[in-house]
């Protein structure tokens, strides 16, 4: 059997992009090649991007690196731009079921339902219980064409939870610490809980320790850690985290949580998260980089930042 490319899985972070090959082989899946680019602050955010010709140009010598002549993607959405949540419904129409969608939606967001992009999906086989999907559709917008800028062919955007459910089917929850925010997603439903805190936070609190500029803060943070610099944010981060898991606990039985996320690196970040949410933490490898061609080390010290763009290239469909 020949080797078969697989669209591209691209993950749009604040602060990174990353881009996963995977090729489907006569024993399965295999991923192939990731690519990363560090972001400048502010050129993406949680609503769009803002510098799309640099950041297109940043994607597309991601992409380069690669190669690969795989143009087709996939990329993915969340919070706080996205949402999913389940919805029960009687027995209706396919018009009646898309008014009620969008009344449902309307009562979730912030904004004018006409700027959302709303979705309706079954969830069980007898039509009674979806899913919603809500997105700002300038959000939606921003991404794509970001995509089609950096010479891609977009095929959908999943969404960021069902894809990390996928990465992790024998875990309660995946926790990801991300650069401004962090989320964690429940086993087993569509819950999320989010925090606006992550990363990025403990990068302030070294710069105002050590008088820093943030660049510096952050190539240190990456190094060192905290090292005595930016304990008070740190200490304050963990806080966060183990607040969103106490909320989960309320929602799904939590016990077992992979941690991913460039903050999930913060030496002893883990340790502390466990001891404060009081469930069992671990920076954990998912099963979509079996078989792949990287050294383990690579792998185990990359895994936390690869992984959603490597579920993504995965073409995983495992049942959330």
């Amino acid at each position: 059997m020949k080797t078969q490319s697989l669209p591209l899985g691209v993950d749009i972070g604040t602060a990174r992009l990353r881009v996963a090959h995977a090729v489907r082989q006569r024993n399965g899946r295999c991923l192939r090649a990731v690519a990363t680019r560090d972001v400048p602050a502010g050129a993406i955010s949680a609503g769009g991007v803002s510098d799309v010709e640099y950041v297109a140009a940043l994607l597309e010598d991601a992409v380069a690196e690669l190669n690969t002549a795989e143009r087709r993607c996939i990329a993915a959405i969340g919070m706080p731009a996205a949402s999913l949540r389940t919805l029960a419904l009687p027995q209706m129409t396919a018009i009646e079921r898309s008014r009620t969608a969008r009344f449902e939606a309307a009562r979730h967001v912030d904004y004018p339902i006409s700027e959302a992009v709303v979705c309706l999906r079954p969830v069980d086989g007898q039509g009674r219980l979806w899913a919603l999907g809500i997105a700002r559709a300038s959000a939606v917008q921003s991404k794509m064409s970001l995509l089609r800028r950096a010479g891609l062919r977009p095929l959908s955007l999943d969404d960021e939870g069902c894809a990390m459910r996928r990465a992790f089917p024998t875990f309660d929850g995946i926790l990801d610490i991300g650069h401004h925010r962090s989320t964690l997603y429940v086993k087993g439903s569509l819950d999320a809980f989010q925090t606006q805190h992550g990363g990025a936070a403990i990068t302030a609190g070294i710069q105002n320790d050590l008088r820093l500029d943030e660049p510096t803060a952050e190539k240190r943070k990456r190094i060192l850690g905290t090292a005595g610099a930016g304990e008070r944010a740190r200490q304050a981060l963990v806080g966060h985290l183990a607040a969103l898991i106490h909320s989960a606990k309320h929602a799904s039985p939590v016990r077992r949580i992979a941690v991913v996320g460039n903050g999930a690196r913060l030496p002893h970040i883990i340790r502390d998260v466990e001891q404060a949410g009081g469930v069992h933490c671990a920076l954990a490898v998912s099963h979509v980089f079996n078989g792949e061609p990287y050294a383990e080390d690579v792998v185990a010290s990359s895994a936390a930042d690869w992984t959603l763009a490597a579920t993504l290239a995965s073409g995983a469909t495992d049942d959330v």
